[in-house]
Parts: structure tokens; C-alpha cells; sequence
């Protein structure tokens, strides 16, 4: 794939950034470079593009540094391409390639954030040069979900109409009451005129439901469902999270639904439980919420590693629920 040179010198008029050269390399002439990511504006954990180029002579051997992922930052697999360059200048013949670089990018952070460029290390006729692309800012947007209690509200809109209480008809209301008192009433007294049956005998004792054999029962049908090998990791997750914490609403004996992760985890450092069993259960209700919330990535194997750290933490013995003083 080729293109004419003479675009070159109007990358430079127009002011494309170059390249500069790390401290500590030798000297080497700097070259028209350009970074930029689409879309500029996202959602925190949304996937975005970074793409990045520089314009170096024909044949001078270029290599993109592999960017490294942190908190901040996820980086995918790297796509780099060349393009070359030719046309006439002054009746000299040009021969220059643009080095190209593509790569997908996660940002875990809001606001205006500033992507560093990728290095690059160019080795021309002078020595080699250990560069990096422009910095990019791009605006990080936080998701919002229907529970955030920062989320703004609506404003009321009128007309506004009158409370339940005004229009409810109490005379009829009362007089439907003292109908339904005589009835109840009179079918008393016809009760009681009756014999009365012989004692029912005594119900069968109810049977007690055990929190570990459920919840076991409850993982081995979600294995055959296969979720992770349909790429379904989410919904994986959000499975695993639902019987773990019924069994351990069941079990520990200090949470209740509706908790998050770190109040649950908070109640059950108070509980009892088995010695190793509370540093297990938070790395699995965190990497579950990343999954869920931050479309953190995931794979077959680690989600049939999260299936068996949960089915030997249900196997444990239940943990003994704490004892209230009288």
C-alpha cells in the first residue's frame, strides 16, 4: 500500500507533533508523529481504539514497545502496519514509510484522563532512539445504575393530584365494614351450633432444609447450563454470587439481602467462620463484581476455578451463628 510523499511536508506545516527521543539515547533526528483514541468521550470499562503513527525514511527499522496494563489501563493485542511513502522534491526521489500502531484500550477512571503514548524504538543511520507517541486526553464518564443513591431525581411535575386519603369514600368504606363485621357474625354463631370434629391429628413434623445440599444442588445445575463455554462470564458470575450468598444468609447468621460486597464482608468478619474461609470468599465476591460491573474479562478456566473454590466453601462445615446475650 503506497501513498505520495509530497503529503509529508504539509504533516509538518500543519504542526504534527514529533516524536521526541528518551534521555539517554543518541542523538537522532526527531519524526512527524500523531496519537489519538475514538471515541474521545466514553464510559468507564468501555473498549475504545488508541491509534498511533510515525512517518520515518524508507527501510529504517522500527519496533512498537508492548504497552503495559495497570489499574488504570487495559491494553489488548497490538496491530502494526507500514505504509510507504514515495513521490518527487525537487527533483530528488523521497522515499519515506509510516509506521503504524493499533490497539484496543480499557479505561478504569474518570474525568479528563491522560493516556501516555506508546514507546517506539527507531534505529536509523545515527544509532537507535527510544521514543514516545504524544499524550492523548480523553474524557472518562462514570455509569450510573438505578440503586446509586448520588444519582440526581426528577423534578416534580403538576398538576399534582389529591392524597389517596381524601379521595377514598369513608361512609362507604365504613358501611361496607359493619356489613362484613355482622356476617362474620352470624357465621360464628352457626359454628358454634355444630359439632365439632374430632382433634387433627398431629402435622408431620416439616423437613429441614439443609443450606449446603441446596446450594450444592443449585451449582451442579448451573454447571450444565455451560455459561462460560457460551461466553455468557457475566451472567456466570451473577449465579455464583446468588447461591454463595444465600448459603451464607443461611449459614452465617449475620447477613441479609441487599447488602453490597464490602458491608457483606464487613458482617462476616464478625461471624464465625472456618479458619482460611473469609480471604477465600472476598476474592471471589470481588472478582465476580468485576465481571459484572466492570466487564472485567474472563475465561473458561477461571470460571470453572470460581465453580470449585465455591463448592469446597460449601462443603465446609456451616459457621456457627454468633450467640445474642440475653
Amino acid at each position: 500500500m503506497r501513498a505520495s510523499l509530497a503529503a509529508l511536508p504539509l504533516l509538518l506545516a500543519l504542526g504534527a507533533p514529533v516524536v521526541p527521543a528518551v534521555a539517554g539515547a543518541q542523538a537522532s533526528p526527531s519524526y512527524p508523529a500523531h496519537a489519538e483514541i475514538a471515541p474521545d468521550r466514553l464510559q468507564i470499562g468501555t473498549r475504545a481504539t488508541y491509534r498511533g503513527w510515525v512517518v520515518v525514511p524508507f527501510g529504517v527499522p522500527a519496533q512498537w514497545q508492548t504497552p503495559r496494563s495497570d489499574e488504570m489501563f487495559t491494553w489488548g493485542a497490538a496491530h502494526a502496519t507500514r505504509v510507504a511513502w514515495t513521490g518527487e522534491a525537487s527533483s530528488h526521489h523521497v522515499v519515506a514509510e509510516s509506521v503504524k500502531v493499533e490497539v484496543p484500550l480499557q479505561i478504569f477512571a474518570t474525568g479528563d484522563v491522560a493516556v501516555p503514548g506508546l514507546g517506539l524504538t527507531i534505529r536509523d543511520g545515527r544509532g537507535t532512539t527510544r521514543s514516545q507517541l504524544p499524550t492523548v486526553r480523553v474524557l472518562v464518564e462514570p455509569v450510573l445504575t438505578a440503586a446509586d443513591s448520588n444519582a440526581d431525581l426528577h423534578a416534580l411535575r403538576g398538576p399534582l393530584g389529591a392524597p389517596w386519603w381524601e379521595r377514598v369514600p369513608w361512609i362507604w368504606v365504613a358501611v361496607g365494614a359493619l356489613v362484613l363485621a355482622a356476617l362474620i357474625a352470624l357465621i360464628v354463631r352457626l359454628r358454634r351450633r355444630r359439632p365439632q370434629p374430632a382433634a387433627a391429628t398431629a402435622a408431620a413434623p416439616k423437613r429441614v432444609r439443609d443450606p449446603s445440599a441446596e446450594a450444592l444442588a443449585e451449582l451442579a445445575a448451573l454447571r450444565r447450563l455451560h455459561l462460560p463455554e457460551s461466553g455468557r462470564f457475566a451472567e456466570h458470575a451473577f449465579q455464583l454470587t446468588r447461591i454463595l450468598r444465600r448459603y451464607l444468609e443461611a449459614t452465617a447468621g449475620v447477613t441479609r439481602p441487599g447488602h453490597t460486597t464490602p458491608e457483606l464482608l464487613v458482617q462476616l468478619a464478625e461471624a464465625r467462620l472456618q479458619p482460611g474461609a473469609l480471604p477465600k470468599l472476598e476474592g471471589l465476591l470481588h472478582l465476580w463484581d468485576r465481571i459484572k460491573f466492570a466487564r472485567a474479562e474472563s475465561s473458561v478456566d477461571e470460571a470453572q476455578g470460581a465453580e470449585r473454590e465455591t463448592e469446597a466453601l460449601l462443603r465446609r462445615p456451616a459457621a456457627e451463628a454468633p450467640r445474642r446475650v440475653a
